[in-house]
C-alpha cells in the first residue's frame, strides 16, 4: 500500500516537513502527489513590507496613485504585525497619507498622519527630527484643510454676512503678514563714499499663488523704509520708502525672490521716485507650536540686492544696495 503524509510543523523551523511513502504499484503517482503539494519560497513579513513599499513608491513616481494607494495600504496591514516601536508601522501610514493627499483626500490623511505621529513617538523622542517632519506635514495639510474650507464658505453668501467675508479674509491675510527689520549696505554708486550702513524696517505679506509638491511659489508685496545717516558726500540723510512685489518660489525653507518696485528717495527736502530691483534668498525657521494656543513664530534670515537705476536727486548714477535682516511672523 502506498500514501504521502505530512508531519506536524516544525515550531523551531517555522515550516511543515513533507514524508513520502512510496511503493512499486502507485509510486508513480505518489511521486506526482509529492511534488504537486511541495511548497514554493514563502517571503518574510520584513520582505513583503519591503517589497510593497517600493512598489508604492515606483506607482507614485510615475502618476498611477491608486495603484500606490493599494500598495500602501497592504504595507499598512504587513506592518499591522510589527511591534509597537517598529518605525515601519508609521512609515506605512506616512506614505499611505502622502498619496491621499495628491488625491484631495484631505480628512482621511489627517487620520493617517495623527496615527502615524502617535506611533512614532512611542520608539523616538517627542522632538527627533522624524517625528517633527511628520508634524511638520500635518500642521501644512491643515492649513491646506483650512484654506479649502474658507473658500468653500467665502461662496456661501447667503449664509454669512459681508462683515464675516471681510473678517476671515483679516484673519487670512494676519496670518501672512511678517515685520522684518535689519541692515542696509550701500556696495556700488556714490554712496558708497558714505561707508556707514543704514537701518531698513517694514511689512511683507506672503500669500500662496501655487504648490507643487515640495515646490510652492508666492507672491509677496512688501514696504519698508531704507535710512543712511548723512556721511561724507551727502550734505542731508538719505531715506528711501520702498514698495515693491516679487515672486518667490520655496523649496523647503529656503527661498529665491526676484522683483520689482516703486521707491521714493529723499535726500533733504527733494524727493523723487524711481523704479527699482530687487532680488535675493532668505532662510525661514519656524518656531515649535504651542499646545495651549496652537500658535508660534516663524523667522526668515533674508540677505537680497537693490538695484537703483538713478537714485537722486542726491546721487547720480546707479546704485546698488545689499539689504539683510530678519522677519517675524506669527503662525497658527
Amino acid at each position: 500500500m502506498v500514501y504521502m503524509g505530512i508531519s506536524k510543523p516544525n515550531l523551531k523551523m517555522g515550516k511543515r516537513r513533507f514524508h513520502l511513502y512510496i511503493t512499486q504499484a502507485l509510486g508513480p503517482i505518489s511521486l506526482i502527489l509529492s511534488i504537486a503539494f511541495t511548497p514554493g519560497p514563502v517571503w518574510s513579513q520584513q520582505d513583503l513590507w519591503e517589497q510593497l513599499t517600493i512598489q508604492g513608491n515606483r506607482a507614485r513616481s510615475r502618476g498611477a496613485l491608486s495603484e500606490a494607494e493599494s500598495r500602501y495600504l497592504q504595507a499598512v496591514e504587513v506592518a499591522e504585525q510589527f511591534t509597537l516601536q517598529d518605525l515601519r508601522r508609521a512609515a506605512a501610514r506616512r506614505n499611505l497619507a502622502q498619496t491621499l493627499v495628491l488625491q484631495g483626500r484631505f480628512v482621511t490623511a489627517d487620520s493617517l498622519y495623527r496615527e502615524a505621529i502617535a506611533m512614532a513617538t512611542i520608539a523616538l523622542e517627542s522632538r527627533h527630527p522624524y517625528v517633527l517632519s511628520l508634524q511638520d506635514e500635518l500642521a501644512r495639510l491643515q492649513e491646506a484643510m483650512a484654506e479649502a474650507d474658507e473658500l468653500d464658505e467665502s461662496e456661501k453668501i447667503s449664509d454669512t454676512t459681508i462683515q464675516d467675508i471681510i473678517r476671515d479674509r483679516a484673519l487670512w491675510l494676519a496670518r501672512r503678514l511678517t515685520l522684518q527689520f535689519g541692515t542696509i549696505i550701500p556696495l556700488n554708486g556714490e554712496l558708497t563714499n558714505t561707508h556707514h550702513q543704514g537701518l531698513i524696517y517694514g511689512m511683507s505679506l506672503q500669500i500662496p499663488l501655487v504648490s507643487l509638491g515640495p515646490l510652492t511659489v508666492n507672491t509677496i508685496p512688501e514696504h519698508f523704509i531704507t535710512t543712511l545717516p548723512n556721511k561724507h558726500s551727502l550734505s542731508e540723510p538719505f531715506k528711501m520708502r520702498g514698495t515693491n512685489l516679487t515672486l518667490a518660489p520655496a523649496l523647503g525653507p529656503i527661498t529665491l525672490s526676484m522683483g520689482a518696485g516703486v521707491y521714493t528717495i529723499e535726500t533733504g527736502r527733494a524727493a523723487t521716485n524711481h523704479l527699482g530691483l530687487i532680488g535675493g534668498t532668505s532662510l525661514a525657521i519656524k518656531g515649535r507650536r504651542s499646545n495651549r494656543s496652537d500658535t508660534g513664530v516663524q523667522i526668515a534670515v533674508r540677505v537680497r540686492g537693490l538695484y537703483l537705476s538713478d537714485a537722486g536727486p542726491g546721487v547720480v548714477g546707479p546704485v546698488t544696495l545689499l539689504q539683510a535682516n530678519l522677519s517675524l511672523g506669527w503662525r497658527w
